[in-house]
């Protein structure tokens, strides 16, 4: 065996043989030999325990060799307690820690409504209440606050206070007796659940003509009446744009490398062990992770090992063709356009009304035909 530190892992016994002809014998049979030592009786021979059992001549075993007893005698406490801890820190915390973006005296008012709710024992400091309490708690106080979190990590509880206002927001109703058109168009179709429609299929209408109402007008009078309702539906028609599609003639777009550096980090209650320990040396990446968590069966895993690979990104430049924009054109105008809107469209036509060409730009202006709804 070339790696000799190795054979202290090999059950071994020593036996008794009477000569040293019966030595040179087991060598012939090309039996690994570890130690000879003199006995009164003959010699002690030192070999692997399961070949003692196969030999021919059986010889009387003087000691069994074996580092298992003894590793046994250590690895099973060891394993005990580890379990236990591992039961411990799956059910205490012994620590908290605050992230957000609260100044020193705004944290020093933070960890002073923390500390009922924490007793410290040390350098420990053991849950008292339930985190929905602390949440709720924190919740009332920071009543500026839009975003507050609270939840476990290992052995540690994460308290999380972002100081950003709300948004003032005003209360409407939304109540509406009547629908108006918001773009010129042919109407094409309409979904109506409450209330009259006032327009018919391949009927042209413009910007702000009513297209559903809530009011009815009584025959052979002047008089209109209120229908209690609220109007609510779609009316889709086919309107018409103009749009001007600009496009870089060369243009800069990040995509991946061939480089990867992978690292890994060792969750073990509220610590992180991270290995390789060397400092990335890339400027742009993207970062994909993978968890090894052999207590999955865990609520909360005091131990887990996560996988990190980062992907190196780059700069390269391409190359834009008028062909090529072209034959993207559809996509290239219906992605423009779903930043103006918020409603669903169709594109059922688009026509190049004029194309240009500069030193560094592709210019092409089109016309539109547009399926959306018009109703608001």
């Amino acid at each position: 065996m070339n790696n000799k530190w190795l054979s202290i892992f090999i059950a071994k016994v020593q036996i008794l043989v009477p000569s040293m002809r019966e030595v040179t014998q087991l060598r012939q049979q090309k039996i690994m030999i570890y130690g000879i030592k003199k006995h009164s009786d003959g010699y002690l021979v030192t070999i692997r325990k399961d070949v003692a059992k196969e030999l021919e001549m059986q010889y009387p075993i003087v000691l069994e060799l074996s580092i298992y007893p003894s590793l046994l005698k250590v690895i099973v406490p060891i394993a005990v307690l580890t379990c236990f801890l591992m039961i411990l820190m799956n059910n205490h915390t012994i620590g908290y820690r605050v992230d957000g973006n609260l100044n020193t005296q705004e944290q020093e008012v933070l960890e002073s409504l923390l500390e009922p709710h924490f007793k410290q024992v040390g350098p420990f400091y053991f849950l008292k209440s339930d985190l929905s309490d602390i949440k709720s708690e924190l919740s009332d106080y920071y009543n500026e606050y839009v975003w507050i979190n609270v939840y476990r990590k290992g052995t540690d509880v994460i308290v999380e206070v972002y100081n950003t206002p709300v948004d003032e927001r005003d209360n409407l109703d939304g109540y509406t007796d009547t629908l108006y058109a918001k773009r010129s168009g042919l109407i094409k179709n309409y979904k109506v659940s409450s209330c009259r429609v006032l327009v018919e299929q391949n009927q042209v209408v413009k910007a702000g003509d009513p297209l559903v109402t809530c009011y009815v007008e009584q025959p052979y009078t002047t008089e209109i009446i209120p229908i209690d309702d609220t109007a609510k539906g779609e009316v889709w028609a086919d309107t018409w744009y103009e749009a001007t599609i600009t496009a870089e003639k060369s243009y800069v777009e990040e995509g991946y490398t061939a480089n990867k550096q992978t690292a890994y980090v060792l969750h073990l209650g509220g610590m992180e062990f991270t290995f390789p320990t060397k400092e990335l040396p890339y400027e742009k990446y993207e970062e994909v992770n993978k968890q090894y968590n052999p207590l999955f069966f865990m609520k909360e895993s005091p131990l887990y090992l996560e996988k990190k690979q980062y992907y190196e990104k780059s700069d390269i430049i391409k190359v834009n063709t008028s062909d090529e924009l072209k034959a993207n054109l559809l996509t290239l105008v219906k992605n423009s356009f779903k930043e103006q809107t918020d409603g669903e469209f169709i594109i059922k036509n688009l026509e190049i009304i004029t194309e240009e060409e500069t030193e560094t730009q592709f210019i092409f202006k089109c016309h539109l035909t547009i399926y959306e709804n018009i109703a608001y």
